[in-house]
């Protein structure tokens, strides 16, 4: 697979605002690469209750897919261990509507677009505290009190029934199963009252008709250059995302796919993953380094994350503060007999006194990231989890950025000082504390160097 050298190019003009600063970026390839594409798509699953507002509507299909590369189909997942059920090749979900006839009048009653002012007129006088949301078509999929669905709706609004006050529509509702169009079909949003407050029944809802003209929104579009066949461990990713705005965060992680209960469950790692601030969009670009192994909490009874092959393996990529990932590829690691996994050793290694400065390098780690180094200690508490690590100084838990050959090298790292206890750790005794490097989920360590404080 190519060096760094041999893949990068115009990062200089979109440059991500951190961690890796601009002239560590030198040029992408010319080469006849295949690039895989991933687009954003509005299709998730919604509904129209929040803080007592249930509306009617009927459930047509489980539209929880987001189109992934090479035609297939996965559930959304954040970075932790979600269940994610595959679809075949080319499956097309029903888009859900509002089947429930309307109980109260809009004006316009069509030619909806974002921002469009409605007044709301219910089919029976009413009077006393009611409750306004704009929420998508499957109200009572989540409707029966034991979801907070408030995620789900938009707009949330409390007004006297009998004033009620002009509400502003939007065409999109960004909900915890992704961003849903609300002009893809009419009905596939309503807009509701709940007349009454929480516990009341009384209920009001009308569907949105949408201009059917409006154009498709523009979603992130995701490229990356490197994974063309297998990839092997530490080779190079370009990844450039388009329709990326300035101060947006772009999150890449690895994951490995296991099954549990019949299903595919993804469990991401944030140890070794690469976040980045978008700097000047539409387009910008960053450089993800894959590993054969991750650092994953595999299902199980305890917390107990290990090193393993990430295989099955797929690479996430995240972007802004959308709940569902803009892209998902499958990714094939080459095997080796050799994986790389980060390590951190001190200089002097043998015993120290207490209190001294050492010299910290630490390797195999995600290029352009930063590494939060800490005192740790060295044993896990029973039940699974690491106790969270302690900093010397705010440098030391705000994280060292990491060179682009995957290393940090540090002078004069402060050591504890005598009679130090981590999490309950005497670090007078040796090997019963360390120098760790944490894993971002602060919880868990990448790797440690025990400390002999003798």
């Amino acid at each position: 697979m190519p060096a760094v050298e041999d893949v990068l190019a115009d990062l200089a003009t979109h440059p991500p605002a951190e961690p890796t600063p601009v002239t560590a970026i030198r040029g992408r390839a010319h080469r006849r690469a295949r690039r895989r594409r991933v687009l954003v798509t509005a299709a998730a699953v919604l509904v129209m209750v929040a803080a007592g507002v249930a509306l009617g509507a009927a459930v047509t299909d489980d539209p929880g897919d987001e189109v992934v590369a090479d035609g297939g189909t996965t559930a959304p997942s954040s970075a932790s261990s979600t269940t994610a059920t595959t679809a075949p090749p080319g499956t097309t979900t029903e888009v859900p509507v509002a089947t429930s006839l309307p109980t109260m009048t809009l004006d316009p009653a069509t030619g909806h677009e974002d921002g469009t002012v409605v007044t709301m007129v219910l089919d029976e006088p009413a009077t006393g505290p009611a409750i306004v949301a704009q929420c998508a078509a499957e109200a009572e999929a989540l409707g029966d009190g034991s979801t907070d669905v408030t995620p789900w709706c938009t707009g949330l609004t409390e007004m006297p029934a009998e004033a009620l006050t002009p509400f502003t529509l939007s065409r999109t509702i960004e909900t915890p199963d992704g961003l849903v169009d609300c002009a893809e079909a009419v009905g596939r949003c309503t807009l509701g009252v709940r007349v009454g407050g929480g516990a009341s029944s009384d209920d009001h809802s009308a569907p949105l008709v949408f201009r059917a003209d409006l154009p498709p929104i523009a979603g992130p579009e995701v490229v990356v250059e490197g994974d063309e066949g297998t990839v092997g461990d530490g080779n190079t990713l370009l990844i450039t995302a388009t329709g990326v705005e300035a101060g947006e965060t772009i999150r890449v992680y690895q994951c490995v796919v296991v099954v549990v209960g019949g299903d595919d469950a993804r469990v991401c790692s944030t140890a070794r993953s690469r976040g980045a601030v978008v700097q000047d969009g539409p387009e910008t670009q960053l450089v993800f380094t894959a590993f054969h192994d991750v650092l994953a909490d595999l299902p199980g009874a305890d917390y107990a994350p290990e090193w393993t092959a990430c295989a099955p393996c797929q690479l996430i990529i995240e972007v802004g503060e959308r709940s569902s990932p803009v892209a998902v590829l499958p990714m094939e690691m080459e095997p080796t007999d050799t994986p790389i996994r980060p390590t951190v050793a001190l200089d002097p290694g043998g015993p120290v006194a207490p209190g001294e400065r050492v010299g910290v390098r630490a390797a195999g780690l995600q290029p352009g990231s930063r590494v939060p180094i800490g005192w740790c200690p060295a044993a896990r508490f029973q039940g699974g989890g690491d106790p969270p690590c302690l900093f010397p100084d705010p440098a030391s838990e705000a994280g060292f950025p990491v060179d682009d050959d995957g290393t940090i090298v540090l002078d004069g790292y402060l050591l504890p000082s005598a009679g130090f206890q981590v999490g309950g750790a005497d670090c007078s005794t040796p090997g019963t504390c360390g120098i760790g490097l944490d894993a971002g989920d602060a919880f868990s360590l990448m790797a440690l160097a025990p400390l002999d404080l003798s």
